[in-house]
């Protein structure tokens, strides 16, 4: 209910201003924007409407919701233009920091967020907070309660807010971060703007500056399996391929292992772009650390054990530029869209009837 109607007062909040800064979202934008969402989801043009009539939602007010998005994604492109244009120093000193946190500690993040008016009791969303912590610890997946209440723009990536580093965080988060242990779940956390429940999914050492593509070497073995291969052979093959995922050290390992065991489509993959590989190898592979064996990994062919050799990039210094500053960007449109948001409840007079 909190989120339905934090949704609401946002929604009517977003076309008030768009309304006063005379933005007007047509027909056609919502129809692109719906047909974008279809595409996205996999599904055929026009299936959404008939999506909604099967959950019993109304269509007009997806409609509204989808408008409000336009019109506010207009506002704040409009606010980030006016903030000035990103020089070259901007991107210069981004990139200066990214070289500098090379071999120093990252972490994958998922976020739920909920904010508070500085300005007022936070009482209620300090019970909310804790109730969504209590539906995760009971089972509730993080992503679905990260959709349904985050207030994050992270929300709609189901909490999901990619590689960070401590000094992106404030200092708070991240000392909360450094202390958790790959998907545990942070108790919630006050900041500043709001409060924070964290899922660290992943920790790593920064690569530093990436340019352009990811090239990897992998040695695989794959233990071989039938498509009608009983439960029991299934389950000696998973354990011997976790008993060499424990036992080799590092490439050469695999490679003598490979030998001895004389299995065919076994051996190395040389230099391949990280994109070309087959997403669950490309899942098991792209954040697994040179020399650590992947775990057992099912496939059609059997079971397969991968580790990545060498990893290197396309250098492309004009397209690491980009990303960057596309990152910026992205930042920048985030915080926009936070502070406005924010300044607009604060200022305006909202009146529930329970």
């Amino acid at each position: 209910r909190y989120r339905i109607l934090n949704n609401l007062i946002n929604e009517k909040l977003m076309l008030q201003q768009a309304k006063l800064k005379k933005i007007k979202v047509s027909r056609k934008q919502i129809g692109e924007f719906i047909g974008q969402v279809e595409k996205q989801n996999g599904m055929l043009k026009g299936n959404m409407a008939k999506l909604l009539n099967k959950n019993n939602m109304d269509t007009l007010t997806y409609e509204r919701q989808v408008e409000a998005k336009i019109a506010w994604g207009q506002i704040i492109r409009n606010k980030l233009a006016k903030s000035g244009e990103l020089d070259e120093e901007n991107i210069n000193a981004q990139i200066r920091l990214i070289r500098n946190y090379k071999g120093r500690p990252e972490y994958l993040v998922a976020e739920i967020f909920i904010s508070f008016d500085a300005g007022r009791s936070d009482l209620k969303e300090q019970q909310l907070v804790n109730r969504l912590y209590q539906q995760i610890k009971d089972g509730t997946p993080f992503g679905q309660v990260a959709r349904s209440f985050s207030e994050s723009a992270s929300a709609a990536r189901n909490g999901n807010v990619g590689w960070i580093r401590e000094d992106q965080l404030d200092p708070n988060l991240a000392k909360i971060i450094s202390n958790l242990q790959r998907d545990e779940l942070s108790v919630p956390v006050k900041a500043p703007d709001g409060y924070y429940i964290l899922l660290l999914k992943n920790k790593r050492l920064a690569h530093g500056l990436i340019l352009g593509e990811t090239l990897v070497s992998i040695q695989q073995i794959l233990l071989p399996l039938k498509n009608n291969a009983a439960k029991s052979e299934v389950q000696a093959q998973l354990t011997l391929a976790q008993s060499i995922s424990r036992s080799v050290q590092n490439c050469k390992d695999m490679e003598a292992l490979e030998k001895e065991i004389g299995i065919p489509k076994t051996g190395k993959i040389l230099g391949v772009k990280l994109s070309n590989l087959l997403p669950s190898i490309r899942k098991a592979t792209q954040n697994l650390d040179i020399g650590k064996a992947s775990n057992p990994i099912r496939s059609k062919a059997g079971i397969l054990i991968l580790m990545v050799c060498s990893r290197t990039f396309d250098e492309d210094e004009e397209k690491a530029r980009r990303r960057v500053a596309q990152y910026i960007s992205q930042r920048r449109a985030e915080l926009i869209s936070r502070r406005e948001l924010l300044d607009l409840r604060r200022s305006a007079f909202i009146e529930t009837r329970e």
